[in-house]
């Protein structure tokens, strides 16, 4: 059985991208008889993955310059008439000559099953007819969040055989009637949660953590927030319930940037840096690489990570859990399917300022008791979300389609 599996467009980092890799990883050491698993992506850094692992076909979409100056272009053009809408943007060319790239070898090779990743854009492949009849009945769309168009391919979505969603979230507005790509149908929701390294993001001592001491000089309580900053990740309700600490050694740790390291600066971030620069107490490390942030989870006392919109599941909760790390959230969208009773969650409202306030002072002035917490969340991450249970679960989905 030839599987292909289509990487979500031309971005090089981001939770989806980490998903599809660890599916190749374990296919390589887990590979069964009869599965020939291929990878279509434009990633250099998966291309040098494959030359490490042999029991995946990469079938690598090299971007060609023009695009990519293209791409400069109508990313500086929009980021001077409307800057906030520049990001959405930055890879329009590429996108365009990435998907249609794909169709070569949509001919030439003879796949059993297509896997779309999550990028609604992808399905402008099967436009062509001759493809769609082709491969009618043998793709299957993996949506990781709630889409927000159908890229007129919205006919092409809903013909998909299967929809793996992340959470039974994304299930429910997908076969909602306001659902962008259609109203799908429930007999095709798969569910396929995520997983990450347990190995990666585990408990490490202070000792063996290199940048433990870097915010641990002045014997202060830590408090860490990690992710985009962006409104919908909550970081401005964690600096307000954060500055509302008094009478005790602490400090915020903000770890992330807008988007992966881009120097572009929008209006919002410009915004939160100036509600930090006057406290000295806040300190901000910009982007982090993912390999490193086990260093930052197990240096911190507590862990806030208090989304404001529908997280589709929400990795970085699911990543701190692994490190045994006690992690305060919202009971919004898809998270808590993945933390259920292991992480402390606050409602989303008008009050959660303070209410993130009230439970960050519960765990600082309580270390033992949640010290047993972030141990019991390790446990559940390990028994539920491991590389592991991943990828026979992937087995398990593709089997169906056989």
């Amino acid at each position: 059985m030839k599987v292909l599996l289509v990487n979500a467009g031309v971005y090089k980092k981001g939770a989806v991208q980490t998903l599809t890799n660890t599916i190749i990883l374990e296919h390589e050491k887990y590979a069964k008889d009869g599965l020939e698993l291929f990878f279509y992506s434009s990633n250099i850094e998966d291309y040098e993955i494959n030359k490490k692992y042999r029991k995946t076909n990469f079938l690598y979409c090299k971007i060609l310059k023009i695009y990519k100056f293209f791409d400069k272009l109508i990313y500086n053009l929009i980021k001077i008439l409307k800057k906030d809408k520049a990001l959405s943007h930055r890879m329009d060319f590429s996108a365009l000559y990435y998907i249609n790239n794909l169709k070569k070898y949509l001919r030439k090779i003879d796949f059993d099953l297509i896997i779309f990743e999550n990028y609604v854009p992808l399905f402008l492949a099967l436009k062509n007819r001759k493809l769609y009849e082709k491969y009618k009945g043998k793709y299957i769309y993996h949506v990781h969040n709630k889409p927000t168009h159908n890229a007129g391919c919205k006919n092409i979505i809903l013909n998909s055989s299967a929809f793996y969603c992340i959470s039974k979230y994304v299930a429910n507005c997908i076969t909602s009637s306001d659902s962008k790509i259609g109203k799908v149908k429930n007999e095709k929701i798969r569910i396929f949660k995520n997983c990450i390294d347990t190995n990666l993001f585990r408990p490490i001592v202070a000792f063996e953590n290199p940048i433990y001491n870097n915010f641990h000089s002045r014997d202060e309580k830590i408090i860490l927030f990690a992710g985009r900053i962006s409104p919908e990740k909550g970081i401005r309700e964690t600096i307000l319930a954060f500055n509302m600490i008094k009478n005790i050694k602490v400090r915020l740790v903000i770890v992330g940037t807008a988007f992966y390291g881009m120097k572009l600066k929008m209006n919002y971030e410009k915004e939160i840096f100036n509600l930090c620069k006057n406290n000295k107490q806040i300190s901000l490390t910009g982007f982090v690489e993912y390999e490193n942030m086990p260093y930052y989870y197990n240096m911190a006392d507590v862990i806030v990570l208090p989304s404001i919109w529908e997280e589709p599941a929400g990795m970085t909760m699911i990543e701190a859990m692994s490190c045994g790390k006690t992690i305060i959230t919202t009971n919004v969208g898809g998270i808590k399917e993945y933390t259920e009773d292991k992480a402390i969650l606050v409602n989303n409202n008008s009050n959660i300022v303070e209410n993130l306030h009230k439970e960050i002072m519960n765990v600082l002035n309580n270390p033992k008791k949640y010290e047993k917490f972030g141990k019991k969340a390790r446990e559940h991450i390990i028994a539920n979300y491991s590389k592991e249970n991943y990828y026979k679960k992937f087995l398990e989905l593709v089997r169906e389609q056989d």
